[in-house]
């Protein structure tokens, strides 16, 4: 593992934070859901931000439970058409991600794809597009990284996120970066750059891109070559390829899809 990707987890075991446990900070999240129902946003609003808070500290920042309230308050803020807080809030996310797990732990792919399909859902397409297109070239980085200028972080960490100076949950401030670096096809047997390829891919396919084939096969041909290491990535790619054709209405390439589908595996 190279030390970029070294987990740099929080010493601190914090049983209590602010007078609370982390009991009562996962109460005060189903609380700010119920304020949201009943239309009180800033009575919601602050006791999402309280309960991430706390969570941030008795847990971790990338707790899983710290991570779901993260998300719902996110999607609380784009809900109530407030894009560029809902964005600060995932720049943190982000941040944290990077500086515990590097770019190529599972956690940070997972959170990075989750982040892509919520910019889906908001409409936000070529965002979605853009943060994995980013999200891949810093990895690249990492993979080029050497023993020489290697000092324990990720090389060009402006790539998908810009660090705010302030890393605490309640001190969120916007910052954005809107770089569009193309996706290359370097590293092929490399399973997380393969997984980065395939949610680009996917990205692009939610998108309607007609260009989505065109990685996809590429990324098919390049895992291909290592069909046992990544016949995972294989098998994924390929449901995507057939699932672009589906989503544009080509019939017959859908078709053809399935059978080198089928065909590749038995």
């Amino acid at each position: 593992m190279a030390s970029a990707d070294v987990p740099r987890h929080n010493d601190n075991l914090y049983l209590v934070w602010n007078g609370h446990t982390k009991d009562e900070f996962e109460a005060m999240h189903r609380q700010a859901h119920e304020l949201d129902r009943s239309g009180k946003f800033e009575d919601a609003e602050a006791k999402f931000r309280e309960a991430l808070e706390g969570l941030e500290h008795v847990l971790s920042p990338t707790h899983n439970k710290t991570n779901t309230v993260a998300y719902h308050l996110a999607e609380f803020l784009a809900n109530q058409a407030r894009m560029t807080d809902a964005d600060t809030v995932l720049n943190w996310m982000g941040e944290k991600h990077f500086e515990e797990w590097g770019m190529s732990h599972k956690k940070t792919i997972t959170h990075l794809l989750h982040v892509s399909d919520m910019f889906h859902s908001w409409s936000r397409s070529e965002d979605a597009i853009s943060l994995l297109s980013r999200a891949m070239a810093r990895y690249e980085n990492v993979l080029k990284s050497t023993p020489e200028n290697d000092n324990g972080e990720d090389s060009d960490a402006s790539t998908v996120v810009e660090p705010t100076g302030n890393t605490s949950s309640r001190n969120l401030r916007p910052r954005r970066s809107s770089t569009i670096i193309e996706p290359n096809d370097d590293n092929p047997n490399n399973p997380r750059y393969a997984e980065y390829q395939l949610g680009l891919a996917i990205a692009l396919v939610k998108a309607h891109d007609a260009t989505a084939n065109l990685l996809l096969q590429n990324l098919i041909d390049k895992c291909e070559e290592h069909p046992k290491e990544l016949a995972v990535q294989i098998l994924d790619a390929r449901t995507t390829l057939v699932e672009h054709y589906q989503r544009l209405g080509e019939s017959e390439k859908t078709e053809t899809a399935i059978q080198e589908a089928a065909s590749s595996f038995w």
